[in-house]
C-alpha cells in the first residue's frame, strides 16, 4: 500500500504543471469520494467522540459558477464512556455549489466554493452492533429526519480533470419528535471536515475544469 501511495504521489507531481480552471465547471460531470471526521452534537449527546466520515458524491456544472451536487455519507460517533455505544448517521443530500472561478485568474489551479443542501438523514443508536430499543416508547432508536447543510471549501487541481477539495460542512437536523421520544427531545446538528477527490468528464459544451 505504501508503494502504491508513493507512486500516486509521484504521478501527481509529474502531471501537475498543466492544470487550470478554464471555463469553470459548466458542462462537467464529476464523480468522487471523500473522507474525514464528523461529530454529532445537540439533544444532550455532546459526550460522543467525533468519528470517521466517508462518502460518495456526484456533481454537474449547469452554468458557469453553479453546479448541482448529490451525495451520500456514512459516519458514526462512539460514546466517550463506552465504545460499544455509538450513533450512526447516513445522510443523503441534494443541493447546489457556487464556485468563484469567474473571479479567479484564467490559469488558476484552485477555486473557493460554497455549498447548500437539503438532506434526508437516516440515523440510529447502536450498542455492540444492535439497534438500541427506547425503554419509554419500546421502539428502536432509529428514524429518518430532514436537515439542511451549509459548507465551504477550496478545490485544487493538481492534474487535468482531477480536483482535490478540503472542505467543512455544518448540518442542522430536524430530528426532534416529542410525541415519539418524549418532551425533552430536541433537534441535532452535525459537523464534518475532510477532503474530497473528484474526477471530471466533459459531457456538455464547455472546456473541462482542471484543463
Amino acid at each position: 500500500m505504501q508503494r502504491i501511495l508513493a507512486g500516486l504521489t509521484i504521478l501527481l507531481l509529474l502531471v501537475a504543471a498543466s492544470s487550470s480552471l478554464g471555463e469553470g465547471y459548466a458542462g462537467m460531470l464529476g464523480i468522487g469520494v471523500g473522507g474525514g471526521i464528523a461529530q454529532v452534537m445537540g439533544d444532550d449527546i455532546d459526550n460522543y467522540n467525533f468519528g470517521p466520515n466517508m462518502g460518495l458524491h456526484v456533481k454537474y456544472g449547469i452554468v458557469p459558477s453553479w453546479s448541482l451536487v448529490g451525495s451520500f455519507n456514512y459516519t458514526w460517533n462512539t460514546w466517550s464512556e463506552d465504545s460499544k455505544a455509538k450513533l450512526v448517521y447516513m445522510p443523503f443530500s441534494l443541493g447546489a455549489v457556487y464556485d468563484f472561478s469567474s473571479l479567479m485568474p484564467p490559469d488558476t489551479r484552485w477555486v473557493p466554493c460554497l455549498e447548500g443542501c437539503l438532506g434526508l438523514y437516516q440515523w440510529k443508536a447502536e450498542y455492540d452492533g444492535e439497534t438500541v430499543v427506547d425503554p419509554l416508547s419500546n421502539e428502536k432508536l432509529e428514524a429518518s429526519s430532514l436537515g439542511l447543510c451549509l459548507g465551504a471549501g477550496v478545490e485544487i487541481f493538481p492534474m487535468q480533470s482531477l480536483g482535490i477539495s478540503p472542505n467543512f460542512r455544518f448540518h442542522y437536523i430536524f430530528s426532534a419528535d416529542q410525541d415519539k421520544w418524549g418532551t425533552e427531545d430536541d433537534n441535532e446538528y452535525l459537523w464534518d471536515a475532510g477532503v474530497g477527490v473528484t474526477w471530471y468528464w466533459p459531457i456538455g459544451q464547455s472546456t473541462p475544469a482542471g484543463m
